[in-house]
């Protein structure tokens, strides 16, 4: 794809560069690239600004043999739609034409999700810059049919990708001969190895509701958005759409999504936001399901995995963090109960704070910098009715700071929910979350800010206070050790022998 200037000076868009920076990095995983090129197709047939379900037919089908892959399976997907102009077909980016600020644009932002079938090929996934995939389209009921080589080899030598062919050639296989507007896409070597695998993979990559569902049909069988949890929802949100749909699960392999209320799709996974982005115990792991908001999808970063974080920064993010702490928070806690809390009833819990007290005093207040709106939104507020900004450790024997529902009463201080704790000069979060009864503190994968404990499950605890105290703060230098040092023995236990040494000489320092 050589750009040229006007002293016809040719610059490159390298195959490497194709394969690994708009295909493999840029998203997390086999779905999200099968999602992105639906999207794409999907978001062609409808109008400008405006989520038309019901004009959009796709078909994603396994093809166990194919012209353009005769010596492997085929992904093939499918689009009955209006077909790509061939204008389109060149540019890379946003063009003229595209809406800055409409509820689709984050279904189009940059027009570089073609690339995302290049991750579904296997030889691309193992390095093979030959390799790649096949767009054919027609934007005509009949006549000619743009074939298109993302072949990024090609694409970087700037041989010629586009060409036209018959509507009878042999690439277009058993879709020869047919008529009408299309595009077919055609990806050789699928990491896909049979029909359950994309069902998997689209499931939650599907629009969530089912009066916002398209007709999808996977292997000649209709795609069905998973059942939605139990609306929560509590009073009228006016212009933000929002409404909730939750439910407490078992484990912590679950987390609340984000999503677009106009599109019904999946936008960020809400633990990814923690802990400043998104309030408390809304970023936990042991509640599943949906919060939709209005003219969400246009925020979406490019990676699909999460929200921009100017967004995250603007007054509009900022009405819909409220209405969340004033009417979903109050539900969600009651549906945890008090199993969050850090109670000092308990031995564990108590040497927890304990822990969190001495840290905070060896290695400086991690809460100076947050103002008490965040400190209210993390499960931190201070009871009653003064709003007051913490300084400096705890001085009476309950810990300053509690989350809505966690106890107490008007004016007293309540029991926390989050104890932010200050580890060598990093900010963390300590939330009681069950686990494996083996294990009792691991840094969420993530948000690697928010460290988990699991005291109520844990069986490995010490009888003794003393030693119980020393094994619970092992436990948690561990889990942030695993977390920066994965595989890394060694350095897992320098780093551990290091911060223990620091807390004795800070604690005998005091």
């Amino acid at each position: 794809m050589p750009l040229r200037t006007s002293d016809d000076v040719g610059i490159t868009v390298s195959a490497r560069h194709l394969v690994e920076n708009l295909a493999l990095d840029l998203y997390q995983d086999p779905s999200d690239c099968l999602a992105e090129l639906w999207r794409n197709s999907a978001v062609a047939c409808m109008p400008q600004d405006r989520w038309t379900p019901n004009r959009v037919r796709i078909e994603i089908n396994l093809l166990k043999s194919h012209p353009l892959s005769p010596n492997s399976p085929a992904l093939e997907v499918m689009d009955w739609g209006c077909g790509i102009p061939r204008a389109r077909l060149r540019v890379i980016g946003p063009g003229m034409d595209d809406s800055r600020n409409g509820k689709l644009h984050g279904a189009a932002q940059k027009r570089i999700g073609r690339f995302a079938g290049l991750a579904l090929n296997q030889c691309c996934l193992d390095g093979d810059i030959n390799s790649g995939y096949y767009i054919m389209t027609r934007t005509t009921k009949e006549g000619p049919v743009d074939f298109v080589s993302m072949i990024p080899a090609m694409i970087e030598r700037g041989e010629r990708w586009i060409k036209t062919i018959d509507p009878d050639s042999i690439e277009l296989g058993h879709r020869k001969g047919m008529a009408g507007t299309f595009t077919c896409i055609i990806i050789p070597n699928t990491v896909f190895q049979n029909e359950a695998q994309i069902r998997d993979a689209l499931k939650w990559r599907i629009p969530r509701s089912p009066d916002l569902m398209f007709n999808l049909k996977v292997g000649g069988k209709a795609m069905i958005p998973p059942k939605l949890g139990t609306e929560v929802t509590s009073a009228d949100s006016g212009n933000l759409g929002i409404k909730a749909f939750l439910q407490k699960c078992s484990g912590n392999n679950g987390g609340i999504w984000l999503t677009d209320a106009d599109t019904g799709l999946r936008v960020s996974y809400a633990p990814k936001l923690a802990p400043f982005n998104i309030p408390y115990p809304l970023w936990r792991t042991d509640v599943e399901g949906d919060i939709f908001v209005r003219n969400l999808l246009a925020y979406q970063n490019t990676s699909r995995s999460g929200l921009n974080p100017k967004y995250l920064k603007s007054s509009a993010w900022e009405k819909v963090r409220m209405y969340l702490i004033g009417h979903i928070i109050p539900q969600v806690k009651a549906m945890l109960g008090n199993d969050d809390v850090f109670d000092r009833s308990s031995a564990t819990s108590q040497s927890v704070l304990e822990i969190a007290d001495m840290f905070n005093r060896v290695w400086g207040d991690p809460q100076q910098n947050m103002g008490p709106l965040l400190l209210d939104g993390l499960g931190l507020g201070l009871g009653g009715n003064k709003r007051e900004k913490l300084a400096g450790p705890p001085k009476h024997k309950e810990n300053p700071g509690g989350g809505h529902g966690g106890g107490g009463s008007p004016g007293k201080p309540r029991k926390p929910r989050v104890s932010p704790i200050n580890i060598a000069g990093t900010t963390y979060f300590l939330s009681k979350l069950p686990q494996d009864p083996s294990i009792l503190a691991s840094v969420d994968p993530t948000n690697g800010r928010v460290i988990y404990l699991n005291d109520d499950r844990y069986e490995g605890f010490p009888t003794r206070k003393d030693a119980l105290f020393e094994h619970v703060l092992l436990m948690i230098f561990g889990a942030v050790a695993r977390h920066l040092y994965p595989g890394d023995g060694d350095q897992m236990a320098m780093w551990v022998g290091a911060r223990r040494a620091e807390v004795l000489l800070g604690v005998k320092s005091k």
